[in-house]
Parts: structure tokens; C-alpha cells; sequence
């Protein structure tokens, strides 16, 4: 079930509690580490959501993915689960986002971050993505939900295969597949 258009109205929500959290922490000290976190959180956000006003181009990402070599590549990079999650938990929307996930066929046993990652992306509440860069050295979840934001959004899309360990070997494996992005 693919929707029209993006609705990015709940991201941009997002977006402003992470601005007025960071503000709050200025306001009210606890740890500088936290003032940063949440300002590098907001800022993240804010510019992902002007992308693509400015003509930039967003990767969706997945976990164990270097986004390094997106920057590098003048892509901003949209971390699939983060971005999903953080939205559905900011907004603290995790039953709406249950039962999407579950009215695309995803069984409750699935990984509830995966859940949510695709019930986000099926609604198109997220910044759209240019491509899917994604792998599957964490789990199965992760090697079929970005095949399947890939489908959602109908884009390019590159699959890493990490390898698990750093063997001279695998080192080398794990450049090609990098060179191949």
C-alpha cells in the first residue's frame, strides 16, 4: 500500500519537540553532553527535513551501514530505524504505528522497531528517501525491511554484505562491497 504523496506534518512535529527539548536543556542545565546530544538530534532532523528544498539527496540507511561514505558522497543520510523510531516515540504514536505495520501483514513476533520502520515508511511520514542503502548483519529484520522500504518508496536501492568479522579477508570483502555502493 503505497500512499501518494509524502505527509511529512508528523516529522516536522517531531522536529519542533526536538528543537524546544534542546532549548529546554539550554534553559536548564543538567550535562553539556546532553545540551549537545539533543541539539545534534534537532539539527540532524531539521536538515533532513530541507533537503530536498535545497536539491540534496537522501539515502536511507540501515544499522552497521558507515553513513561516513554517504556524506562523503554529499548524500544526507536518513537512518532508517532511528528516524522511524524516534518519530513513533516522540510523538508517542507506537499503537497507531502497531496497527499499520499489523495491516500490512507484519506479525506481531517481528522486531518492533522493524514494525514501526515499515509502518512509517508505508504512510510516507519521512523525508523521501533517493535510495536505500542496507544490510543484514544484524538480524533478518534488517535485510528485508530495507529491501522493503526500497519497494515502498520504488527506489535504487544497494545491499551490503558486511561481513561479520575483521579477518584481513573480510576487510577486503567489505571495501569491494563499499567501492560497489
Amino acid at each position: 500500500m503505497k500512499a501518494a504523496a509524502p505527509d511529512l506534518s508528523r516529522y516536522q512535529q517531531t522536529v519542533r519537540v526536538l528543537e524546544g527539548i534542546w532549548r529546554h536543556r539550554q534553559a536548564h542545565p543538567t550535562t553539556q553532553s546532553d545540551e549537545i546530544y539533543y541539539r545534534l538530534l534537532w539539527q540532524y532532523h531539521q536538515r533532513l527535513l530541507e533537503a530536498k528544498e535545497q536539491g540534496k539527496l537522501i539515502a536511507g540507511y540501515g544499522v552497521m551501514i558507515p553513513n561516513e561514505i554517504l556524506l562523503a558522497m554529499y548524500i544526507l543520510p536518513l537512518h532508517l530505524e532511528l528516524g522511524s523510531n524516534l518519530m513513533v516515540s516522540v510523538l508517542k504514536q507506537h499503537e497507531e504505528a502497531f496497527a499499520i505495520a499489523k495491516s500490512l501483514g507484519l506479525p506481531s513476533e517481528m522486531c518492533s522497531a522493524h514494525r514501526t520502520l515499515l509502518a512509517v515508511h508505508s504512510q510516507r511520514w519521512v523525508p523521501p528517501p533517493d535510495l536505500v542503502v542496507w544490510s543484514g548483519t544484524v538480524c533478518s529484520s534488517c535485510a528485508h525491511s530495507g529491501k522493503l522500504v526500497r519497494e515502498l518508496w520504488d527506489l535504487p536501492g544497494y545491499f551490503i554484505d558486511r561481513p561479520y568479522l575483521d579477518s584481513p579477508t573480510q576487510i577486503a570483502y567489505f571495501v569491494q562491497e563499499l567501492q560497489g555502493l
